[in-house]
């Protein structure tokens, strides 16, 4: 064995013991005085973590000494525009003509001058220059005077993110000189109109949308991402004014909308790394916020307060947006508005003729906050979780890049199929596949937007716990289902229809005979919640053997059901370490993501992964 086997060995021995410790103390009623100091070491040893665990993640969010920091970037950003000017100040032999006593300028140092240039200039005459253009664009230039206009209306981004330098003035005035300098060779030659309006305002464009992330998220990392992602956007400035400036004679050789676009391309694929990384560190510091600021229990309660909210559409449609972009920080993609929630036609107790075998006007029928007191007990029989829990150890995970982006479609575009089956290989623990961690970010984006949601991790349950004429996928299935009932159960909202009879609510006992029962109440309750939309099921094909696979198949055609006769859109994600054959036939190929690679943790019990391996 390894030293680095052993001592993953040793960690792993070691928190299974922390855990049956903590377990065994948590039982403990403290009668005796036995019991209750140890009961009393035990808290005294969990504040202590919470409190160590909670610094961590403070770390995570912001410095302990912003002003310092944020001079300490301000200078990590002068230096990195300063290396990139000494890029283009490297001594040049001098030419025939200057030994002969000519002097000229090259394009190289007339670029770096236009550039250096310390006149008092910012983006409101910058915006006023572009307005006054308007005269001088010819009319086979309007797609270039709409794209600087585009342009001049996110400066805002810029002014905000360059107030924290020290020196912003030399930051504003270097953006807004370039770009008034590259503006005005776009109004005066016709043929790079076109293509450097285009480059320029994607690229300017790009870092004014990742620059607003400095507005939430005040760290070292972010402010070191920021500057490099600034000085990668002066250094294509440069660029284009260079060719600008260069003699008639070269730019006749050296064609700008060729040159420009493979410099475009370079520049904004460096660009996009940098951007990328920045919305990787706000994720992180997501996850790290809700860790801090959320218990397991205050997770559930805050759920619970969600679904205890009366929506609208425009409520659903805003916690929609919200979510896209909070996906869409981990890796960037469109920004899509979330669809206006449609109402469903309510025909009162008549849309639930199974549960109340054909007699709507049975006497025992009750609403659903009666129904959620009667079946309080229900989660006696849940296996598995809801997903709370699962970030009680302080970690996150990100899925690769190939799964995330499937996630953003599949989240965020109106027009791919509201279904999603994100498959993975298994891993041994701590690591987990990178199908599950798909699931947490997509809860995690739910619950931060306030997006409708319902969601399971299946376990299998143990053996040793069972009885001794009952089946484990079918306990395990079971436990999911009455898990979702639950959480149905749980909302509350005006003009809600539904009623159930109580005696179908009593039979909900964990046996197996009550399984189509439970079918039946989960179907009615899911058409009786019109603003749910997303429902996401992590591990199915663990509980999909022998017995399983029918009930499993039921379950699957009770989902697929409601999102073919739900008047708006109800996502269904399912995510798995392994292939089911059950799963397959109700998932089109189209809708299928299998990935080989694994997940990205990023943060280990409150601390930053690559620093605990480094």
């Amino acid at each position: 064995m390894s030293v680095r086997d052993a001592f993953e060995r040793n960690e792993v021995e070691h928190q299974e013991g922390l855990t049956l410790v903590r377990r065994f103390t948590g039982e403990l009623k403290g009668d005796t005085t036995l019991e209750h100091a140890t009961t009393s070491a035990q808290q005294e040893q969990d504040a202590i973590a919470e409190a160590r665990m909670e610094v961590r993640m403070r770390a995570l969010l912001q410095d302990e000494n912003p002003s310092n920091a944020l001079f300490h970037e301000a200078e990590t950003a002068r230096l990195l525009l300063l290396k990139t000017r000494q890029m283009f100040e490297t001594p040049e032999q001098p030419s025939t003509l200057v030994k002969m006593g000519f002097s000229r300028k090259t394009a190289r140092m007339t670029a770096n001058e236009a550039l250096e240039s310390r006149n008092v200039y910012g983006f409101t005459q910058l915006s006023d220059y572009v307005n006054g253009l308007e005269s001088a664009w010819k009319s086979k230039q309007s797609k270039s005077a709409q794209r600087f206009r585009r342009l001049c209306g996110g400066l805002d981004a810029h002014k905000n993110a360059f107030a924290i330098f020290p020196s912003q003035n030399d930051y504003t005035s270097a953006l807004c000189g370039s770009l008034k300098f590259i503006i005005a060779a776009a109004v005066n030659h016709d043929e790079i109109a076109d293509t450097i309006s285009e480059t320029v305002t994607e690229i300017t464009e790009k870092a004014a949308r990742a620059a607003k992330i400095l507005l939430v998220l005040h760290t070292h990392a972010i402010r070191k991402l920021f500057s490099e992602l600034y000085a990668r956007v002066f250094n294509f400035y440069r660029d284009a004014i260079e060719w600008y400036m260069r003699s008639k004679t070269s730019r006749f050789f050296s064609s700008f909308n060729e040159k420009m676009r493979d410099r475009y391309v370079r520049a904004a694929k460096e660009i996009d790394d940098t951007v990328t990384e920045m919305y990787r560190e706000q994720s992180i510091a997501q996850a790290a916020r809700l860790k801090i600021f959320c218990t397991e229990q205050e997770r559930r309660d805050e759920m619970i307060r969600q679904r205890h909210k009366n929506p609208d559409a425009s409520d659903l449609t805003f916690a929609g947006e919200r979510a896209q972009q909070l996906l869409l920080s981990l890796h960037k993609s469109m920004c899509i508005q979330a669809s206006a929630v449609q109402s469903v036609p309510s025909s009162g107790r008549g849309e639930f003729p199974a549960l109340f075998n054909g007699n709507t006007k049975a006497p025992d029928l009750i609403n659903r906050v009666t129904a959620g007191k009667l079946a309080a007990d229900l989660q006696h029989y849940v296996v598995g979780t809801e997903g709370h829990s699962l970030f009680n150890d302080g970690s996150f995970w990100l899925p690769e890049v190939d799964v995330a982006s499937k996630l953003h479609d599949w989240i965020g575009n109106e027009v791919s199929s509201p279904t999603l089956w994100i498959s993975s290989l298994d891993f041994s623990p701590p690591d987990i596949p990178g199908s599950r961690a798909a699931a947490l970010n997509a809860l995690v984006a739910a619950w931060t937007a306030e997006l409708p949601i319902i969601s399971h991790f299946c376990e299998r349950p143990r053996f040793a716990t069972l009885a001794r004429d009952r089946d484990i996928e079918k306990v395990g299935l079971l436990g999911m289902v009455y898990s979702l009932i639950a959480q149905l159960l749980q909302f509350e909202f005006e003009s809600d229809a539904f009623e159930v009879a109580q005696s179908r609510v009593e039979k909900l006992d964990g046996s197996d005979e009550s399984w189509p029962i439970a079918l039946e109440m989960l179907s009615a309750l899911l058409q009786a919640t019109p603003h749910l939309k997303t429902c996401v099921i992590d591990g199915l094909n663990d509980l999909t053997f022998a017995a399983g696979a029918s009930w499993c198949n039921d379950f699957l055609q009770i989902l697929s059901r409601h999102q073919e006769s739900f008047a708006g859109r109800f996502r269904i994600l399912l995510t798995t370490a392994g292939q089911s054959r059950v799963v397959q036939d109700h998932v089109s190929i189209t809708d299928r993501v299998f990935t080989q690679t694994g997940t990205r943790e990023v943060i280990r019990n409150g601390q930053w992964y690559d620093r605990l391996e480094s």
